[in-house]
Parts: C-alpha cells; structure tokens; sequence
C-alpha cells in the first residue's frame, strides 16, 4: 500500500479553483481535494449581481435613515439571553 502525506498531491486531480473559493472549512482545503470532498454551498457563496447589490443596499439605507435600527446593547443582550436558553423575540426598533 502506498504511503499518504498531507503535502499537494503530486496528481493532476485537483478540482477547478472555483472549489476553493468557499468560506472556511474546519479541513484544510487540500485535505478536502486529495479525498475529493466537497461540503454543501454556504449561505454567503452566491454572487449577487451589482444591481441586486445597489437595490439591497439602497434598502437597507432607507430603513437606517426611517430610524428602523436596533441598539447594539439590546442585540448583545437577546443573544446573552439565549445563550441562557431564555426563548425571547428578537429585538426590534419599534418603528
């Protein structure tokens, strides 16, 4: 049986560069292509286009500009809560 190290595979069977583009995984990539794995798509793989960019952005801008925003404090401590297991609604801007 052949010996296996953790280096490059010497083989040309390396998957498109497309592949590693993908957010961070708790195996190195490498690993990943020298078993062929592949992990399912994340939610922050996809490209948006630019105009799906400008018209998310120009959305978010008119919601922070109407004052629909949430203090930072009150969102730390929603999460605190429900690191407790405290089931509590989200907090919201109350506009």
């Amino acid at each position: 049986m052949a010996s296996r190290t953790l280096g490059k595979p010497a083989d040309a069977g390396w998957p498109a560069a497309a592949n590693f583009n993908m957010a961070p995984s708790p195996v190195p990539a490498y690993i990943l292509a020298m078993n062929k794995i592949t992990r399912p798509p994340s939610l922050f793989d996809h490209a948006e286009s630019k105009e799906d960019t400008a018209r998310l952005d120009a959305a978010a801008e008119a919601q922070i500009a109407a004052g629909r925003t949430v203090d930072h404090e009150r969102v730390a401590a929603w999460i605190e809560a429900r690191k407790r297991g405290e089931k509590l609604p989200p907090p919201s801007s109350g506009k």
